[in-house]
Order: C-alpha cells, then structure tokens, then sequence
C-alpha cells in the first residue's frame, strides 16, 4: 500500500513543529526571560496611591489636634514614602492661641520626617499678638512638625497691622511665637 504524498508531507510538518515547540520549551526553561536593567528602580518609583481632597491629621500626646493638612491631590510614592501635594493647606494648632494656616500651589511631605515643604506663593497667616493679623509670604517654607518650626531661606515679607518687614531666610516658633530673621532685613513702621 502506498500512501499519498501529501499526507507524508503533514505528517513531516507535524513532526517538525512537536519537535520546534518542545526544543523552544526546554531551552526556554534553562534560560527563563530576563527583565530589562533597571526595570525595578522604574517600577519603585512609580506611584501607589492617588487621593482626591485628602486630609491628613497629627494629634499630640495627649490626642489633641496638632496639624491638619488638605490637598486637592495627593500622590504617595512608595519607595521615598513621600507625598506631592496639590495647592495643599496647613492649619498649624499652637499649643495657645489662635491656629496658623500655611496656603501654596504645592507641597512634599515627608512622611517618616514629619516635615512639609512647600512651594509656589507660600503664605502664611496667623495672629501676634492675639487678635493682630500677622501673615509671611515666600517663594518655598518649610514646616516641621516635630521642632514646630516654620522655615524658609528665600526672600520673605512680614506683615502686620502696623509694619512691613522683608528679609531673606526665617525661623518662626510656633509655640513660643519667636521670630528670627536671617539677613537684609529691611522694615517699615507706621505709627497709628
């Protein structure tokens, strides 16, 4: 009996692609596809979590509000465990008196830090002495949660109801209400 050419011709198609495939798999299993270089450094710099309107609280000891910090947008990395924020807004509780609000178009906060660093039309208002206006304005600030400390080494102005100071670089105590200016401190004095 003599078989068909054609039917020798599938049977040698069928044969060879059993023996491609299995070849391809064993070799395949030796050596598994490896990752680009680097691919994890891109990956753990990626983002984990996005919040809309977030807020974040921080209560002292004794479970008292210290801070409450808003955003419109909240994106958490992962790997530096850092915050960007979107025009975030700070209320800073002293442990006396009226509370600190701290407004800019955006923030990092370092979570492990504790500290928040902001950018882009920084003001900061507040009331010394009590029921006086007092409000900085800065191109960046820094606050530190942990010193309760509001920090910039940029240019400043302070006003008040009855003076204009500028300077560059600034240290405010919140608690203790101590205001240190660095250099070129300039100001303005009107009398009531």
């Amino acid at each position: 009996m003599k078989r068909h050419p054609l039917t020798q011709k599938r049977w040698i198609s069928l044969v060879t692609t059993v023996v491609t495939v299995g070849l391809f798999y064993l070799l395949s299993e030796e050596a598994p596809l490896q990752l680009f270089n680097g691919e994890d450094q891109v990956i753990a710099q990626e983002p984990d979590a996005f919040v809309l309107n977030a807020t974040y609280l921080t209560f002292d000891k004794n479970g008292q509000l210290r801070t409450r910090l808003r955003s419109e947008k909240a994106v958490h990395f992962p790997a530096t465990d850092q915050g960007q924020l979107t025009n975030p807004h700070l209320i800073v509780y002293p442990e006396q008196g009226a509370p600190w609000e701290i407004t800019s178009q955006q923030g990092l906060l370092f979570l492990q830090e504790d500290k928040l660093e902001l950018a882009g039309f920084v003001t900061v208002v507040g009331e010394q002495p009590p029921g006086k206006a007092l409000r900085f304005d800065s191109p960046t600030l820094q606050y530190d949660d942990k010193t309760r400390f509001i920090r910039t080494d940029q240019p400043v102005t302070i006003n008040s109801q009855f003076n204009q100071l500028s300077a560059v670089g600034m240290e405010f105590e919140v608690d203790k209400k101590i205001l240190r200016l660095f250099s070129r401190v300039e100001g303005v004095y009107v009398n009531p």
